[in-house]
């Protein structure tokens, strides 16, 4: 090749399902792939998210065609492998460019992405290998590297019109350009359900490292945050130092984020919401002691409900909005022991409530101990309590429960949450009003908005297939 010859690499995010848009794609930028780019500034690089595209076949088809590509690299999530085996079909009866697999499936399960047809699979995290993949193009499964020191990788290769597509948050269209931001990457905790890839450990950024960044992201005039970690408040010194740093330097945004409860007291609630917090999603699971001890959600499983109900307590005394996300379906669970949870965080003042099927995936702890009992294949990636019976719940009972679940917060949410954003008014909580998000607020104000937060739970499963119908109503 000539020697001013830049290769063009594409680098895809692709969506959960080809045929249809998915309600709950649309949220924030896949923060990995613009990490990925700006490691490789050499190269003629596009970041192509499939996920928020309306018409994703005719849009990577016109990509594709678009430029002589050199590389591909795929994002392989265990929820896209239709999609994921559909671009490699056509890349490779295309194209002899090189392709490369990464992402949570591939590094779980690298040898089931080798035989879809990739030329190599990395296994872990891929900004410290990339350039080299690209120069050297090696063939099978590679082993990725962990940056020790996050303060190290560059800042995420962001484009403005990259973005203008994402900020919407279930039935929300937040107004103001929205993006994501990655602080840490791990999460300490070790929870059975999670198919995560690091569990046990955190890696931090420093927060002079986190404001630069924000700093630019102010720049470009991005107004939502949605920070991407697995768990943000793992560490309450840094959570106040971050805070304290975002006033000095007059940084304004809004924030978005999950967390556990283990670390959220009155004080970090109270700076929290002064630097721009607006949702948080507490992923409560249960409060079911037999529960939570088969997830390993915590040391002290018997004191978890008190938590809940304090945590609560301070994001409706600071105005914070705030989801409870639970699941159902553990082995031991009984239908009584599932609503008494829920009834529970709902008394206890959660603005929203998720209810999520339990899900045995794979790399999970309790997907490998389902598969060692022979209860599941080990090629079933994604098991559902929804699809097979694997509680004392029916699998259709199950299905019904979300269902019920979600028409329950839609009757519930409207003065709930109408209150709180009356009594902790803020910039950005007028604009959703003027905007029409009232929509939100309301909940059954305008059909498409209900429809498509129902969407967004039947996609994965939550609820009954013909339960649309009574929306209607």
């Amino acid at each position: 090749m000539c020697g001013n010859y830049r290769e063009n690499v594409l680098l895809i995010n692709p969506p959960q399902n080809f045929e249809q848009k998915k309600a709950s794609e649309g949220l924030a930028p896949p923060l990995g792939l613009f990490y990925l780019k700006a490691m490789i500034p050499q190269y003629n690089t596009k970041v192509l998210d499939l996920s928020v595209s309306e018409n994703p076949k005719k849009t990577f088809v016109k990509v594709f065609e678009s430029e002589e590509w050199d590389d591909a690299g795929i994002t392989v999530l265990t929820h896209s492998l239709n999609s994921v085996q559909y671009l490699v079909k056509y890349i490779k009866q295309s194209s002899d460019m090189y392709l490369v697999a990464g992402g949570p499936h591939a590094t779980l399960v690298p040898l089931d992405c080798l035989k879809m047809g990739f030329d190599a699979v990395v296994v872990g995290e891929g900004e410290l290998i990339i350039a080299d993949l690209i120069r050297k193009k090696p063939k099978g499964i590679i082993q990725g590297k962990s940056a020790e020191n996050l303060d190290e990788i560059p800042f995420p290769a962001r484009n403005r019109l990259e973005n203008t597509k994402y900020g919407f948050f279930g039935s929300l269209r937040i107004p103001g350009l929205s993006t994501s931001i990655m602080t840490s990457r791990g999460c300490p905790y070790k929870c059975r359900f999670c198919g995560r890839i690091v569990k046990g450990s955190v890696r931090r950024r420093s927060v002079p490292s986190v404001i630069k960044e924000l700093k630019k992201l102010r720049n470009q005039k991005f107004k939502n945050i949605f920070i991407a970690d697995d768990h943000f408040i793992t560490n309450k010194k840094w959570v106040a130092a971050f805070c304290h740093a975002l006033k000095k330097e007059k940084l304004k945004f809004n924030f978005f984020y999950q967390t556990r409860i283990d670390n959220f007291d009155r004080t970090s609630a109270t700076a929290l919401r002064e630097a721009g917090t607006q949702y948080i999603s507490f992923g409560i699971e249960s409060v079911n002691p037999r529960v939570l001890q088969f997830y390993n959600k915590t040391g002290n499983p018997v004191k978890w409900r008190d938590l809940v109900k304090k945590v609560l307590g301070y994001c409706n005394d600071t105005g914070i909005y705030s989801q409870a996300s639970l699941i159902v379906g553990a082995p031991m669970e009984t239908e009584e022991m599932f609503w008494e949870s829920y009834n529970y965080v709902s008394e206890s003042g959660a603005d929203t409530i998720n209810v999520n099927p339990l899900v045995y995936f794979v790399g999970s702890d309790i997907w490998r101990e389902a598969v060692e009992k022979g209860v599941i294949k080990k090629n079933e990636y994604l098991t559902s309590v929804s699809d097979k019976k694997l509680c004392p719940i029916l699998p259709e009972r199950i299905a019904e429960i979300c269902d019920e679940v979600f028409h329950k917060v839609a009757r519930n949410i409207k003065k709930r949450v109408l209150l709180k954003t009356l009594r902790h008014m803020d910039g950005f909580r007028m604009r959703l009003l003027s905007v029409g998000a009232i929509e939100f607020l309301l909940w059954k104000l305008q059909y498409e908005s209900c429809q498509r937060s129902h969407d967004a739970l039947m996609e994965f499963g939550y609820g009954k297939r013909g339960s649309k119908q009574n929306m209607k109503r």
